[in-house]
């Protein structure tokens, strides 16, 4: 793809007002009628490139999980762009998983919703988000703690950072038994502790 935009974008300029690139997905501000144009040019560059493309419809278009939306006053607006297939099933409370990695999924539902979406769309994403979890069996009083201390958190301007040098320590996750494990190796020693999937969980997620 670098090479492609090295090759081909300088011969698109006249047509190309914007060209973003994330990994394979771009988002373009280009003149209509030179669409079919620059879709040939960039598909001509290697037989297995193929690109499609979506129009902005309505005055909104997806790009990645945000959707971006230009308002009446012709400024932007930004909230988060769920496909319809998409079903908000996320790791179910009641798995035999630590807690951590439940509690993980509260933090970065919410994390993703404050840093896309903007003041008039934040508030009904995470009503869409305390909705999803409950469905999926999180407790409320869980999930109103997390987006709490994620709002008081955003406010902070010196986030947290893990020392790179602290040693880590993986136990394979087995239920309540790891988790006191867990806590007597942190309560007795400076490591970092860890989980990963028993080998009988992995059997049961292979395909």
């Amino acid at each position: 793809m670098q090479k492609l935009e090295e090759t081909l974008i300088p011969t698109l300029n006249l047509s190309l007002y914007a060209w973003w690139r994330y990994v394979d997905d771009v988002f373009t501000i280009a003149k209509i009628k030179d669409i079919d144009k620059i879709k040939t040019t960039l598909n001509s560059f290697h037989p297995a490139i193929k690109f499609t493309h979506e129009i902005m419809e309505n005055n909104r278009i997806a790009f990645l999980d945000t959707q971006l939306t230009i308002k009446d006053s012709f400024t932007f607006g930004f909230s988060i762009y769920r496909k319809k297939t998409h079903s908000d099933r996320y790791l179910n409370f009641s798995s035999n998983h630590p807690l951590h990695h439940k509690i993980s999924v509260i933090d970065s539902l919410v994390t993703r919703a404050q840093r896309i979406c903007d003041s008039e769309n934040l508030q009904g994403e995470l009503e869409h988000i305390r909705d999803a979890l409950v469905r999926n069996g999180y407790p409320k009083r869980m999930i109103e703690s997390r987006v709490d201390y994620h709002k008081t958190r955003s406010h902070s301007s010196i986030p947290n950072q893990r020392d790179d040098m602290t040693k880590r320590i993986v136990l394979p996750y087995t239920g309540r038994v790891t988790t006191e494990i867990a806590h007597i190796i942190k309560s007795q020693t400076n490591l970092e502790v860890a989980f990963r999937p028993s080998y009988q969980q992995a059997i049961h997620f292979s395909h």
